[in-house]
């Protein structure tokens, strides 16, 4: 799944979860001129993290920052893509800090939601809340893929803004 969404080479790149920071390596790889800021709440997540991506941090290519979301300083229209994989908060109903995500996607930029249970669950409601809480902020277009992995497959929920000029609102 994540092959389909590669980054493009010059893109600004937001994960939000990054723990110990396997997908930092994977994007910066894909990256020419592009950047990658990835956040984590855990401070030991993002030690690890910073440690296994020195070089990129060095090279100017990577941030690694240990700040929960609702705290992080995201700017506005700064991000390309913005990606999460198994990030509890974005399955809560409603999820606060997407309203800072959304304003943080440039016009034509896209917020991808990846989710692998540990076990079998019926993801149909959760993702048709997260659908409306993205729709209810101005991102539409919501795909949702969905891959068959062992032990349970993953799901992933791809948005875009439906209107870029228009700034999100709170519900």
């Amino acid at each position: 799944m994540l092959r389909r969404r590669d980054p493009r080479p010059d893109d600004r790149i937001l994960e939000i979860g990054c723990g110990v920071g396997a997908a930092v390596d994977l994007v910066v790889a894909q990256l020419r001129r592009g950047t990658i800021l990835a956040l984590d709440r855990s401070q030991p997540m993002v030690a690890q993290a910073r440690r296994r991506n020195a070089a990129a941090i060095a090279a100017g290519r990577a941030a690694i920052e240990a700040v929960a979301v609702a705290d992080a300083d995201l700017g506005h229209a700064a991000f390309d893509r913005i990606f999460s994989f198994n990030v509890g908060l974005f399955w809560s109903h409603p999820a606060p800090e997407l309203l800072a995500l959304v304003r943080a996607l440039r016009p034509a930029g896209a917020l991808y939601v990846f989710h692998q249970a540990p076990v079998p669950v019926d993801m149909r409601a959760p993702i048709a809340a997260l659908r409306a809480d993205l729709a209810s902020l101005g991102l539409d277009g919501c795909e949702v893929l969905r891959k068959r992995l062992d032990p349970v497959p993953a799901v992933c929920v791809v948005a875009r803004r439906s209107n870029p000029g228009k700034e999100p609102t709170p519900r």
